[in-house]
């Protein structure tokens, strides 16, 4: 903007997670007043955080900085490897934590407890950094956290932000909240979900319960919701999962202190109740003080249950079941059937199989609860050498978990129970695998991924020209004879990319059969439902605005209540040129 700016010097500075791949210092010559572009190559390194970079221009005694900032994350989703050992009184053992993935992503800890380790950590984490948002979702990411303190030693700063996640849980539990005092599956929405509902009420009263404070309005409207549900519940034309539902709902009203006894007996006596309704409903009557009533209906009640999965209605499953049948055990004192329900449980916690968001939510809540009531007071104490370094504890009740420092490569643990009480060890490392390792695969499903201009032509993503407009399309098809509900297609862009975001513009989601689509930033969350064999197709309108190489993640897809239903594409690198 002045004429007697004629040769400018502009260098580059940046932190240590750019690579600089071009000169650091370049010059431009003015002839007259306006702009000129000078473009820089930078690459990322392999790993994430906050990258810096600092731009200087010089023309004699003519100086502009500017700073900028840049979140680099993560492409992939995090991994768990766990090693697991039994250490007998003065035993010891070595075992190693091999930190091969993205730096900064990396973390591994060793979890020491006299009681039989349920993979506390990595069940935790699979719910704290669940992508998915919905009712369900929401309160399985929080709920547990209220019984962290009995089940591991905590310091001041985990209990600081096992504080802050709950209020924020209570918070946002107020977006889902319709008109009639229900809460819906995804916020914003109009209709009750009747299982989502009771779900995050109960986190609601025993958050309260434990000191947090609810928003004014939130729990009495829930109540008066409660109340009309269940004095219109019909025995006629409910299935077990209604069932269970109106068990739940009678449960929680009692909780709540204001029981619906004429509906409770009304339900008893319908007749053919399922196994989990009847243990809940059993339950309801010990809250309200009738433990004869409970133990007359527990008294020859089986406590295994048949196995099934439900993807929508109560999201059930043998093993969320048997978690609300370990949980009503404890509250009703049943304490030899609570051990035996507790220690298989744990061990389904602490194998590697899949759970969902409500069978680890459910069985990290009725293993809390168990915990809190019983009175083992064993004692043992501990030592971990990592490196060379030692370092050593006391092991009570609760789980103690040492951390591990992320350092590239391996690094050496030598395990020994100095104490006398046997002790369960295991070693979890989580970390974000470099890119390019993913597969394509299908599992009752499949999905294929393909690019278009806004012609419908066929385009290549390797190479885009800067500003073209295009669509990423996903067709997806249900392989099986059975109906697909509560879907999720994860779809993460390049940074290179943007996405549309048609409804800011009046348009809708691209697509049939889509029940919530999340546009953020950076990706495109989308919810959809699939009948037996059907197919649909789903678009994300996008531009192609950055230049530069970046890479385009694998696209995932899956039946967010049964894992075994998924198919995922492989990622690639792409250019915008």
């Amino acid at each position: 903007m002045e004429k007697h700016i004629k040769n400018v010097k502009v260098t580059i500075e940046s932190n240590d997670i750019f690579v600089n791949e071009d000169a650091t210092s370049k010059s431009i010559e003015f002839t007259q007043e306006g702009d000129e572009i000078v473009n820089f190559k930078l690459r990322t390194k392999e790993k994430i955080g906050i990258g810096k970079v600092k731009i200087k221009a010089v023309c004699g005694n003519e100086v502009a900085t500017q700073e900028i900032e840049i979140d680099i994350r993560p492409s992939n989703p995090y991994t768990f490897d766990t090693e697991e050992f039994q250490l007998a009184g003065g035993a010891s053992a070595n075992a190693e934590v091999v930190f091969d993935g993205l730096e900064g992503s990396q973390e591994a800890t060793v979890s020491v407890s006299t009681v039989p380790q349920m993979n506390l950590e990595k069940r935790l984490k699979y719910l704290v950094h669940y992508p998915h948002g919905c009712v369900e979702q929401t309160t399985s990411s929080v709920f547990p956290q209220l019984y962290l303190t009995v089940l591991e030693e905590l310091t001041t700063k985990q209990k600081e932000e096992i504080t802050y996640n709950i209020k924020a849980g209570i918070e946002r539990l107020q977006l889902f909240q319709t008109y009639e005092g229900g809460f819906a599956y995804w916020p914003g929405g109009s209709t009750s979900s009747e299982w989502g509902t009771s779900y995050a009420g109960h986190f609601l009263l025993e958050a309260e319960h434990l000191g947090y404070k609810l928003p004014p309005g939130l729990k009495d409207r829930w109540i008066e919701y409660q109340k009309d549900r269940a004095a219109e519940w019909n025995s006629f034309s409910s299935g077990k999962g209604a069932q269970l539902t109106q068990a739940y709902r009678l449960y929680l009203l009692a909780l709540a202190g204001s029981p619906d006894v004429g509906s409770m007996n009304r339900l008893k006596e319908s007749g053919n109740l399922s196994t989990t309704a009847s243990w809940r409903l059993a339950t309801a009557y010990g809250k309200i003080g009738q433990l004869e009533t409970a133990r007359e209906m527990t008294k020859n009640l089986k406590t295994q249950v048949s196995a099934f999965t439900e993807l929508t209605g109560t999201f059930g499953s043998e093993v969320r079941d048997r978690a609300i049948i370990l949980e009503a055990q404890t509250a009703l004192k049943q304490n030899d059937g609570a051990m035996a329900s507790m220690k298989n449980l744990a061990q389904k916690m602490r194998s590697k199989e899949w759970m969902s968001t409500q069978e680890t939510a459910y069985s990290l809540i009725a293993i809390g609860r168990f915990a809190k009531a019983s009175s083992n007071t064993a004692k043992s104490t501990f030592s971990l050498t990592v490196d060379g370094k030692a370092q050593t504890s006391s092991i009570g009740k609760k789980l103690v978990n040492f951390s591990i420092s992320e350092k590239n490569g391996k690094r050496s643990l030598k395990l020994k129970n100095t104490g006398s009480t046997s002790l369960f060890v295991t070693v979890t490392t989580r970390k974000i695998p470099k890119v390019g390792k993913e597969k394509d695969k299908n599992s009752k499903l499949k999905a294929t991924i393909s690019y278009q201009d806004m012609d419908g032509k066929s385009l290549d993503p390797t190479k885009i020209k800067q500003g073209t407009e295009f669509y990423a399309v996903v067709k997806l098809h249900n392989i099986t004879s059975m109906n697909y509900n509560e879907m999720a297609l994860n779809q993460i862009f390049p940074s290179g990319w943007e996405v549309y975001n048609s409804r800011m513009f009046g348009g809708q989601s691209s697509g049939t059969n889509i029940d919530y689509q999340d546009i953020r930033d950076d990706r495109v969350l989308t919810y959809y439902s699939l009948n037996a064999y059907a197919r649909t197709s789903i678009k994300v309108r996008l531009h192609a605005t950055y230049k530069g190489k970046f890479y385009l993640p694998g696209v995932y897809t899956e039946a967010m209540y049964d894992h075994t239903i998924h198919a995922q594409r492989k990622g690639q690198w792409v250019e915008v040129i």
